[in-house]
Order: C-alpha cells, then structure tokens, then sequence
C-alpha cells in the first residue's frame, strides 16, 4: 500500500479513512527470494532507502514475541507501490523475518496475537483489482505461517486481532456496506472465522481499531464514528466507539468523549478491570471500564495513544508518537526515553513489568519532506529502562 494510504489508515484517523485514498494505491505483488528461504536477520531497513513499517507486537515471554507489519519492495512512493505483509519473531537474542503469505496485489498486517508458541495469528488485509479488499488473516502452527483468511467480500480494513484460546479469536477493522463504511467483527470458533453481527451508529463512516477479550462472555472492541457533518464543506465530527461481548451479541457501550478523538486500543485485564486509549483534536483520551462504566483517567497530552497494554492492575503502557507513559496502579506519567527522529511507535506488548516490547517506525532520511523514508523500530523495556533493539 502507498505510503499515503498506509499512514491514513492508521495515523491520520476515522475523519480521513475513505475508500477511494486506499483504492487508488492499487500494486503489483512481487515476490523475493527471501520470502521463501526462512527466517532471515531483519536489517533495520528491507529495502534500503525506501519504507518498512511495523504495526503491531505481542510478547508470550522472554524469548519469545512477534512484531507484525508491512514494507514496500517496488516502485515505492509511486501508484505503482509494491507492499509485502512483514512478520518478525523476537527469539531473546534477535529479531529475524519469519517468511508470511501474501494473498493479493496488496498486503498489509496491522495486528498480531498469541496464545501460545504453536498458536499465533496475525491480521491484516489484502487487496487484489480481481477481489477488492479481503481480509488477510495468518495463523502460526509452531513451524510456518498460513493463510487461514475468511472470504468475505467489501471489507474495507482488518485492523487489529486478539485470541482469548486456541477455539476463541475476534478480528475488527470496517467494510463497505452500500454508502457506509461500517463496522466489521470476525470471530474464530477453533475451525472457521466467520462474521458477526456488529452495532454501526453511523450512516457514514464506522470503524473499529482495537480488540481484546476476557473469556467467551466478555470481549471489547473500539474505535470510531462520525457523528455530524460527515460530508460537505464543514469539518466532520468524530466520537469514540466502544463495543461488547456478552457471549450472544455484541453492543454499543456509552463512553465519555472527546469531540473528533477515536479509540485506537483497548486492554482488558477482567470483568471490571479494562482500558482503552485514543486520542484527537491535539488531545489525549484514557477510559478506564470499572465493571459498571467508562470513565475518564487524567493522561498526560504530550503523547498520543496509539496503543495500550496492560501486565497487571498496577503495570502497564501507552505508546505513540515517539513517547511512553506507564500506568503503575495510581497514575499515568511520561517516562523519558531517547528515540529516533519522527518515531511512530504503533504497537505495545507486556507479559511482565520487566519485559515488554513497543514497535513502529522512524524517519530514517529526506525528514520533514514529502519524500520521507521509514525504517521499522523495535524497542524493549527490561525492568528499568528502555533500549533500542
């Protein structure tokens, strides 16, 4: 996918996601030898001088995580742009490229899932001019990635996945349906991904960026909407989306807002115990469910909140654009950390308050203009500070 499209989807938020922006970076699929000549040691960039992006980790242990993505191999920044699905596996000495299928002329993963070492998903989405746009869905059996995607037709974006066991894993992202971008929830029963049934408040535009999930009676999903004045001359208003499971049909969860502010992540830890983080409008919004409501948690502003994770009820992180905040059971706080020019860290991970992981991309060249170039960047907490891997 283009670097313009890529970076709507997953930065610019809900009020720029259209249909047409992503369309119109229709691609030629390439294939390279490396892709089918197993792991590889991951340079910090595949293809010098043009782009790679990570999206999304998941941590199991020390020794073991998946970070999951894309990267241009052809005729990038171009209409002819060639992407290639990037997955990357953490063995707690170095990261190295597990060859990933490819589906279509575009592929793209923003969203990665473990439940243990055999059981792993990734998800995305693919685009081919002969099926528009499918879902991309991976699985990892312990030797090798496979392409397990259900085939639904209009999918616009699959853009995040969370498996709760080996027989239950939810997909989110948004479909076309006629004149409206609406919501779109997969769910996977043990032997097929299958769609349900899910809430779109608006006539619009609909969409949902994060999934988690507690047990089979208990899942989140969230993202966006917008509200009023969803075409025309005057500005679009955004709310945020909250969604859940009640193990029979999913529903719309009042949730404060902030106007223009979508939820890109949520994090649940129990029935009364779950977070969820956007922001919008130059402003952060941290939710925290107590079991009975969504409320308001003070964030600090200086860094947006692309993703959430939470280890325990008194440990977890917030990432975006270059910052990190931790959650230590009382509040949210900034922590300095030294970081590459222009850092966009999109993923967050934690099996533990010592291990944790966060993803993204860097400017590595042409900075500040239109030609910008992004390497992945891969960073690791150890228990007292943060380092670049």
């Amino acid at each position: 996918m283009a670097r313009s499209g890529m970076l709507a989807a997953r930065i610019g938020g809900l009020a720029v996601l259209t249909a047409t922006s992503l369309t119109a970076t229709g691609v030629a699929q390439a294939s390279t030898s490396s892709e089918s000549a197993g792991a590889v040691a991951v340079p910090r960039s595949l293809n010098p001088g043009h782009d790679d992006y990570l999206q999304a980790v998941q941590s199991l242990s020390p020794s073991n995580a998946w970070a999951v993505g894309y990267y241009c191999s052809a005729s990038c920044g171009k209409s002819a742009e060639v992407d290639r699905s990037l997955i990357l596996h953490w063995n707690g000495t170095a990261w190295s490229r597990v060859p990933s299928p490819n589906a279509g002329t575009q592929d793209t993963l923003f969203g990665v899932t473990a439940v243990s070492a055999g059981d792993a998903w990734a998800a995305g989405t693919s685009f081919s001019s002969a099926k528009g746009f499918r879902p991309l869905i991976l699985h990892w059996n312990g030797k090798a990635w496979s392409n397990d995607s259900p085939a639904v037709a209009g999918v616009f974006q699959v853009s995040a996945i969370f498996a709760e066991s080996a027989a239950d894993a939810w997909a989110v992202g948004s479909r076309i349906s006629g004149p409206t971008i609406a919501t779109l929830i997969l769910h996977w029963n043990g032997k097929t991904w299958s769609k349900v049934t899910s809430p779109s408040p608006s006539r619009s535009r609909n969409s949902l960026y994060g999934v988690s999930a507690v047990s089979r009676t208990d899942a989140w999903a969230v993202g966006g909407y917008c509200a009023s004045h969803c075409s025309g001359p005057t500005a679009p208003v955004d709310h945020s989306l909250i969604l859940h499971w009640n193990g029979k049909s999913w529903s719309k969860v009042p949730s404060p807002t902030i106007t223009g502010a979508d939820l890109h992540s949520v994090s649940a830890l129990s029935a009364t115990n779950a977070w969820a983080a956007g922001f919008g409008n130059s402003a952060n919004l941290m939710l925290r469910w107590n079991g009975t409501r969504w409320s308001k948690v003070n964030f600090p502003n200086q860094s947006p909140a692309f993703s959430i994770t939470l280890s325990s009820p008194t440990d977890g992180w917030a990432v975006g654009f270059g910052g990190f905040t931790h959650w230590n059971g009382t509040n949210w706080s900034l922590v300095p950390v030294s970081t590459p020019l222009d850092s966009n860290l999109q993923g967050v991970s934690a099996d533990g308050a010592s291990d944790a992981w966060a993803v993204g991309f860097y400017c590595v060249s042409k900075c500040g203009s239109r030609s910008i170039v992004w390497n992945t960047e891969t960073m690791h907490w150890n228990g007292k500070s943060w380092s670049r891997k």
